[in-house]
């Protein structure tokens, strides 16, 4: 969890080139109550409540 924050920071620097060519899906919009995590997840197109069960 504390990586999150300068992960997302590094994120936005570097996934939009990269979303034209599949790697990242669209980001999610943001969610009340959103940690550091699951913006940093969102924005890389991830559901932070996905669950494969």
């Amino acid at each position: 969890p504390e990586l999150a924050r300068p992960l997302l920071t590094i994120a936005r620097e570097i996934v939009e080139p990269l979303r034209a060519w599949g790697a990242y899906a669209a980001a999610l919009a943001p969610a009340q109550g959103d940690d550091d995590v699951a913006a940093l997840l969102r924005y890389l197109g991830r559901d932070p409540h996905w669950s494969a069960s």
